[in-house]
Protein backbone atom coordinates (compact mmCIF):
# COMPACT_ATOMS: atom_id res chain seq x y z
CA UNK A 1 0.00 0.00 0.00
CA UNK A 2 1.52 3.20 -1.12
CA UNK A 3 1.22 6.23 0.81
CA UNK A 4 -1.07 8.02 -1.03
CA UNK A 5 -3.55 5.47 -0.54
CA UNK A 6 -2.87 5.43 3.35
CA UNK A 7 -3.69 9.26 3.13
CA UNK A 8 -6.73 8.58 1.35
CA UNK A 9 -8.03 5.75 4.52
CA UNK A 10 -7.00 8.38 6.62
CA UNK A 11 -8.95 11.20 5.13
CA UNK A 12 -11.91 8.93 4.66
CA UNK A 13 -11.72 7.89 8.09
CA UNK A 14 -11.77 11.15 9.56
CA UNK A 15 -15.10 11.78 7.31
CA UNK A 16 -16.71 8.64 9.08
CA UNK A 17 -15.98 10.34 12.36
CA UNK A 18 -17.70 13.74 12.29
CA UNK A 19 -20.43 12.04 10.21
CA UNK A 20 -23.29 10.73 12.71
CA UNK A 21 -25.08 9.38 9.85
CA UNK A 22 -22.77 7.48 8.17
CA UNK A 23 -23.02 4.39 10.88
CA UNK A 24 -25.14 2.20 9.64
CA UNK A 25 -24.55 -1.51 8.69
CA UNK A 26 -22.37 -0.43 5.40
CA UNK A 27 -20.38 2.43 7.21
CA UNK A 28 -19.47 0.12 10.30
CA UNK A 29 -17.93 -2.31 7.89
CA UNK A 30 -16.27 -0.04 6.21
CA UNK A 31 -15.00 1.89 9.06
CA UNK A 32 -13.56 -1.57 10.40
CA UNK A 33 -12.11 -1.96 7.02
CA UNK A 34 -10.47 1.04 7.17
CA UNK A 35 -8.89 0.42 10.80
CA UNK A 36 -7.52 -2.29 10.14
CA UNK A 37 -5.83 -1.33 7.18
CA UNK A 38 -4.76 1.81 8.86
CA UNK A 39 -3.26 -0.48 11.96
CA UNK A 40 -1.70 -3.22 10.05
CA UNK A 41 -0.47 -0.98 7.36
CA UNK A 42 3.64 -2.24 6.98
CA UNK A 43 6.22 -1.62 4.21
CA UNK A 44 6.89 -4.66 2.66
CA UNK A 45 9.94 -4.22 1.07
CA UNK A 46 10.66 -7.86 0.62
CA UNK A 47 7.63 -8.09 -2.31
CA UNK A 48 10.13 -9.21 -5.25
CA UNK A 49 12.95 -10.91 -2.86
CA UNK A 50 13.25 -14.45 -2.51
CA UNK A 51 12.72 -15.98 0.74
CA UNK A 52 15.59 -18.16 0.92
CA UNK A 53 18.03 -15.65 0.49
CA UNK A 54 17.23 -13.37 3.43
CA UNK A 55 18.04 -13.35 6.53
CA UNK A 56 15.84 -13.67 9.95
CA UNK A 57 16.28 -11.41 12.68
CA UNK A 58 14.69 -12.04 16.06
CA UNK A 59 13.03 -9.24 17.92
CA UNK A 60 11.51 -10.33 21.00
CA UNK A 61 12.88 -12.17 23.83
CA UNK A 62 12.83 -16.23 24.61
CA UNK A 63 13.63 -18.44 27.08
CA UNK A 64 14.84 -21.99 26.60
CA UNK A 65 13.24 -24.47 27.82
CA UNK A 66 15.53 -27.75 27.30
CA UNK A 67 13.82 -28.86 23.89
CA UNK A 68 11.39 -25.82 23.82
CA UNK A 69 11.68 -22.21 23.23
CA UNK A 70 8.85 -19.75 24.44
CA UNK A 71 8.39 -16.78 23.19
CA UNK A 72 8.28 -13.46 25.98
CA UNK A 73 5.98 -10.81 24.12
CA UNK A 74 5.77 -7.69 26.39
CA UNK A 75 2.35 -6.99 27.47
CA UNK A 76 2.53 -3.20 27.18
CA UNK A 77 5.43 -1.82 24.94
CA UNK A 78 5.19 1.48 26.83
CA UNK A 79 7.37 1.69 30.34
CA UNK A 80 4.63 4.18 31.72
CA UNK A 81 1.56 0.95 31.80
CA UNK A 82 4.58 -1.75 32.68
CA UNK A 83 4.05 0.17 36.11
CA UNK A 84 0.47 -1.11 36.22
CA UNK A 85 1.17 -4.73 35.97
CA UNK A 86 0.85 -6.13 39.30
CA UNK A 87 3.81 -7.70 41.08
CA UNK A 88 2.44 -11.52 40.83
CA UNK A 89 1.58 -10.77 37.30
CA UNK A 90 4.30 -11.41 34.58
CA UNK A 91 5.15 -8.19 32.42
CA UNK A 92 5.61 -11.19 29.39
CA UNK A 93 2.77 -13.16 27.58
CA UNK A 94 4.26 -15.80 26.43
CA UNK A 95 4.00 -18.00 23.61
CA UNK A 96 5.39 -21.28 23.74
CA UNK A 97 6.80 -22.94 20.51
CA UNK A 98 6.33 -26.41 18.85
CA UNK A 99 9.83 -28.95 18.49
CA UNK A 100 10.01 -27.60 14.40
CA UNK A 101 9.28 -23.82 15.51
CA UNK A 102 11.59 -24.23 18.76
CA UNK A 103 14.55 -25.45 16.16
CA UNK A 104 13.65 -22.78 13.64
CA UNK A 105 14.06 -19.88 16.38
CA UNK A 106 17.59 -21.45 17.81
CA UNK A 107 18.92 -21.21 14.39
CA UNK A 108 18.13 -17.72 14.14
CA UNK A 109 21.28 -16.14 14.76
CA UNK A 110 21.32 -12.76 12.72
CA UNK A 111 23.93 -15.11 10.33
CA UNK A 112 21.81 -17.86 8.61
CA UNK A 113 19.93 -17.53 5.84
CA UNK A 114 16.41 -19.06 5.45
CA UNK A 115 17.36 -22.15 2.83
CA UNK A 116 20.46 -23.04 5.32
CA UNK A 117 17.82 -23.11 8.46
CA UNK A 118 15.38 -24.86 6.22
CA UNK A 119 18.79 -27.68 5.56
CA UNK A 120 19.42 -27.87 8.81
CA UNK A 121 15.61 -28.67 10.15
CA UNK A 122 15.66 -31.37 7.08
CA UNK A 123 18.65 -33.07 8.75
CA UNK A 124 17.17 -33.35 12.04
CA UNK A 125 13.83 -33.91 11.58
CA UNK A 126 13.95 -35.66 7.85
CA UNK A 127 10.68 -36.41 6.62
CA UNK A 128 8.56 -34.95 9.45
CA UNK A 129 9.39 -31.29 8.32
CA UNK A 130 8.86 -32.55 4.63
CA UNK A 131 8.06 -29.86 2.70
CA UNK A 132 10.40 -27.89 4.66
CA UNK A 133 10.30 -24.73 2.97
CA UNK A 134 6.66 -24.36 2.22
CA UNK A 135 6.55 -24.74 6.44
CA UNK A 136 9.02 -22.24 6.29
CA UNK A 137 7.29 -19.61 4.69
CA UNK A 138 3.99 -20.02 6.65
CA UNK A 139 5.79 -20.02 9.75
CA UNK A 140 7.98 -16.75 8.78
CA UNK A 141 5.14 -14.98 7.79
CA UNK A 142 2.94 -15.48 11.00
CA UNK A 143 6.07 -14.44 12.82
CA UNK A 144 6.62 -11.26 10.78
CA UNK A 145 3.05 -10.69 10.82
CA UNK A 146 2.78 -10.64 15.07
CA UNK A 147 6.06 -8.45 14.96
CA UNK A 148 8.23 -11.12 16.63
CA UNK A 149 10.65 -11.56 13.69
CA UNK A 150 12.19 -9.63 10.68
CA UNK A 151 14.11 -9.82 7.86
CA UNK A 152 17.20 -8.41 5.92
CA UNK A 153 19.16 -8.89 2.95
CA UNK A 154 22.76 -10.49 3.01
CA UNK A 155 25.19 -7.50 2.90
CA UNK A 156 27.77 -8.65 0.27
CA UNK A 157 30.83 -6.70 0.94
Amino acid sequence: MNLLLHQQYSKNLFFMLINPGFFNDTGIILFITYITKIMFWKKNNYKNKNLLELIPVKIVQSEDNGDRITLLIPRFKSKFFQNFIPKNKSPYIKINLDELGSEFWKNVDNNKDVYTIGLILKEKFGEKVEPVYERLNLFIYQLRRNGFLDLKERNND
